[in-house]
């Protein structure tokens, strides 16, 4: 083989390895079957709060609810929301990097190192809080335990089942230069009175910001509204944003174990409530509150619903 000829093969050897890519960067931008929701006023501050099922439970395998069969879905109802931010709960690294890489202009903020998604313990399920980089400059932020020694890497109360933690999140929005401090959490799912102190370390970090920050608090509060839990946070002057919207009536569950209104039909799903808030000071005033409940073809991208809100500055 003459020279000439080891050129002409090796950039045709060039051209069908780089033709994937190239093909692939032609292809449309992914479609999405979920309807997008407009917002009330388009400079309104969207938060979604999403309990998006970790990945421990082998049954689900069995179901088809597991992450890889849902994780595409769970991607498109979370960017049908437009949302500015977004809180998670009970998920695994590797999931949440799957939906930051998936949602255009996302970063994370989460305190606490995230460990090996393949890794089979509790102590990956952090409460991660993403936001749009495009609406906001991440100005502050960290994480603590739910606690007597919050500082202490996964401590807990005696009557927890297992340590629980908190992110939270100053950011200054592009548009109109004002502060957010955003809090996300996961109580206990056992006991009562482990949550009421969970809740009280919380409420005490919150009580520390200045008066003049907006301040909301999401996510699963495994409790509901009328719980001694929730009764503290409205004590100290912390507000529902659905309630606000729909009234104090509660809704109906919003765990549903994957099934959606076929489990809450049932006597055992009329029994269960709103467990996911997105919870707000005086400083917002709610303007829209949803219950999400897209499915696909009777699938849901998790074993809870979404919840989200829309808000205006009071001032």
């Amino acid at each position: 083989m003459n020279r000439a000829q080891r050129i002409i093969r090796t950039f045709a050897k060039t051209a069908l390895i780089a033709a994937p890519a190239i093909f692939a960067l032609s292809l449309p931008a992914q479609t999405n079957d979920i309807p997008a929701r407009k917002r009330q006023n388009a400079d309104a501050l969207r938060v979604v709060t999403a309990n998006i099922r970790h990945t421990y439970f082998l049954a689900d395998k069995k179901t088809g609810d597991d992450w890889d069969s849902r994780k595409e879905l769970c991607r498109n109802v979370l960017l049908a929301q437009d949302a500015d931010i977004i809180c998670l709960q009970e998920n695994h690294a590797g999931q949440v990097s799957y939906l930051r890489d998936r949602l255009p202009d996302t970063e994370f903020h989460n305190f606490f190192e995230m460990k090996d998604a393949a890794r089979s313990t509790k102590k990956d399920l952090y409460v991660p809080i993403l936001y749009s980089t495009k609406r906001f400059e991440k100005l502050d932020g960290g994480g603590f335990w739910l606690s007597d020694t919050p500082e202490i890497a996964f401590s807990k109360y005696e009557d927890a089942y297992m340590a629980r933690s908190a992110n939270w999140l100053v950011l200054k929005d592009k548009n109109t230069g004002k502060k957010l401090c955003v809090l996300n959490t996961h109580l206990e799912h056992k006991f009562s009175t482990a949550r009421v102190k969970q809740i009280a370390v919380l409420l005490k970090f919150a009580g520390k910001l200045s008066k003049d920050i907006p301040v909301v608090i999401t996510g699963d509060f495994n409790a509901d509204a009328d719980s001694p839990s929730l009764q503290l946070a409205r004590k100290e002057g912390w507000l529902d944003s659905h309630a606000a919207i729909h009234g104090p009536a509660d809704p109906g569950g919003t765990a549903h174990r994957f099934l959606g209104a076929e489990f809450l039909s049932t006597p055992q799903g009329k029994t269960r409530k709103k467990i996911d808030f997105i919870l707000h000071n005086k400083l917002l005033t709610p303007i829209d509150a949803e219950i999400i409940k897209d499915a696909r073809k009777g699938k849901h991208p998790s074993d809870h619903y979404f919840v989200s809100a829309e808000f205006e500055h009071t001032r």
